[in-house]
């Protein structure tokens, strides 16, 4: 079901995707990869106690926003450890995880609806990359945004921000529009004036995390049904 609050005159040229948790089906190995690095930092009694429900959460923020949640009496220096360790179990099985259903016809159906697509994501930039690649959709998009640590790049804002500039959009981002699925993305977005409609065909939202979005939708076909065409009135 479709919820709106300001979706009157949505006209974007460019659709930007985040891409854990709205296109790609990384739950599950994220979790997996999660406890792995618990367990071998912080002992296996540690790691039996993050349950699928509690890790919820990690899957859309930067890591090291999970790595603090997860160690919140750590130093910088700690938390910097547990996102190698973890990115050395997640990064090798990166491809194990799935589009969603409807991805890839929905991403074909808004190129030739005249849209221009892009991905804005916190995962890793390099990362985002393969795995677009690997499932075949890498080039429906023009630009492939994501983290970026060596570049200052880390934050979902800072990621958004780049892809502005990337797509020609920097002075008008109005004519951009986020898909996302958590808080973060609309948050992120909304800091440089970007709409945002999230997603909830991965899970449903908390309460109060659509509160900087424009909209919500329930399924692909929903979406495809708010964004029928630029040339369309």
């Amino acid at each position: 079901m479709v919820t709106s609050k300001n979706l009157a005159g949505l006209k974007p040229e460019v659709v930007i995707f985040d891409l854990d948790g709205t296109m790609l089906n990384s739950q599950p190995l994220i979790n997996d990869c999660l406890r792995m690095m618990v367990r071998d930092m912080f002992g296996p009694e540690r790691a039996a106690q993050l349950t699928d429900a509690s890790m919820q959460k990690y899957l859309g923020p930067p890591l090291m926003f999970s790595m603090q949640d997860i160690n919140p009496q750590g130093t910088e220096a700690d938390w910097d450890a547990m996102i190698a360790r973890f990115r050395g179990y997640f990064l090798p099985r990166a491809n194990e995880s799935d589009l969603f259903a409807g991805i890839p016809q929905t991403l074909e159906t808004l190129r030739k609806r005249g849209y221009r697509l892009a991905v804005g994501t916190s995962k890793m930039e390099t990362a985002a990359i393969d795995v677009l690649t690997h499932h075949g959709v890498a080039d429906l998009f023009e630009t492939i945004g994501g983290a970026a640590s060596d570049l200052g790049r880390t934050t979902k804002a800072e990621v958004l921000h780049e892809v502005l500039r990337r797509v020609g959009l920097s002075e008008h981002p109005e004519r951009a529009l986020m898909i996302g699925d958590r808080f973060y993305d609309a948050e992120g977005a909304a800091k440089w004036g970007i709409p945002c409609i999230l997603a909830t065909w991965n899970k449903p939202l908390d309460p109060g995390e659509d509160e900087k979005a424009v909209g919500v939708v329930g399924s692909t076909d929903e979406l495809l049904a708010l964004l029928p065409g630029r040339n369309q009135d």
